[in-house]
């Protein structure tokens, strides 16, 4: 499965998205999520009246989904992982509209470099997430292969009972269509792909947002 860089539904995305992109110009590079990835995951967002949005690797996501909580006044709470302290602060520079709760979280020196597991769960203690957004720790190359997969384990014990979409970017490599379908046995729900780049686990009513 083919990851081009942007296909024709990522500019008709980009379109929709760019009121909530940074003043001045912010890397959007391969490995970023793509356009159309991200419009779906801001349309669950909305649509779905998520509460409290748990993300995994900052980025243009955390600039778009601060936006638009602004913006709309959503009653949402956004928590954003990541691994990189220097990235950390370049993200925040980057607008005024970042509100989201940001927390360094170092991954493990060792196969299958995750995240420190008990440190994230440390910081979601008392929350209930209705979204979560997939895109780190790095893993691209072999031996990171694996290195999402035991995301699912962080935040399954804090996901809401009734409904809730966790979103899996990247998974047009091996091991992210494996993570998905995987994720979607330990969490008892159904598992989809969006599109070539990104797919998720969603349980309970919800409405169509792709």
């Amino acid at each position: 499965m083919g990851k081009h860089f942007m296909e024709d539904k990522d500019l008709g995305a980009l379109a929709l998205l760019a009121e909530h992109l940074p003043d001045k110009y912010f890397p959007w590079t391969q490995n970023a999520i793509k356009p159309y990835s991200l419009l779906a995951v801001v349309n669950d967002i909305v649509v779905n009246q998520r509460k409290t949005v748990v993300e995994f690797g900052m980025g243009i996501s955390t600039i778009v989904l601060s936006s638009i909580i602004k913006e709309n006044d959503l009653d949402t709470k956004l928590i954003s992982f990541e691994h990189d302290t220097q990235w950390i602060e370049i993200v925040k520079s980057y607008s005024p509209h970042i509100e989201s709760a940001s927390f360094h979280l170092p991954v493990q020196d060792k196969a299958p470099y995750c995240y420190d597991i008990n440190m994230a769960q440390e910081i979601l203690s008392g929350e209930t997430i209705d979204s979560a957004l997939v895109d780190g720790p790095p893993a691209y190359n072999w031996k990171r292969r694996r290195s999402r997969r035991g995301v699912i384990e962080i935040i399954k014990p804090f996901l809401n009972k009734e409904r809730f979409c966790v979103f899996l970017d990247d998974v047009n490599r091996p091991s992210e269509y494996k993570s998905i379908r995987q994720w979607g046995n330990t969490l008892n729900a159904k598992a989809k792909i969006i599109n070539n780049c990104i797919g998720c686990v969603i349980q309970g009513d919800h409405y169509s947002f792709i």
